[in-house]
């Protein structure tokens, strides 16, 4: 990712990435995220951090993500598509790791 937005340098805390011009780590907002919170309770409660900056900041993750068709030329899927899914199995080959699958009865 190459976002202005974000700032990392050993001098501020330690390389963590911050919103730039702040000490504000980008970590803070994911957690506001994850939480449900609005970016502007995150802008409120760091008033250092400008939502224009952080807006910057997801508008480039977006890029970042952004599904580009050529990206996969030639082939027929994503790589997450075409990988095998395995079947998880408990510690005695059953899928339930009680060592035998059960039905359930009907009542």
């Amino acid at each position: 990712m190459n976002s202005k937005a974000v700032s990392i340098d050993p001098e501020v805390m330690h390389g963590t990435p911050v919103f730039r011009g702040t000490r504000v780590p980008v970590e803070a907002l994911f957690d506001y995220l994850q939480t449900e919170s609005t970016v502007d309770e995150f802008v409120f409660d760091f008033p250092t951090v400008q939502k224009a900056v952080v807006m910057e900041f997801l508008d480039s993750l977006k890029e970042e993500f952004a599904f580009d068709e050529n990206r996969f030329a030639g082939r027929k899927h994503s790589p997450a598509i075409e990988a095998p899914a395995k079947e998880i199995r408990g510690s005695h080959g059953s899928r339930n790791g009680l060592g035998q699958d059960k039905k359930r009865k009907a009542s």
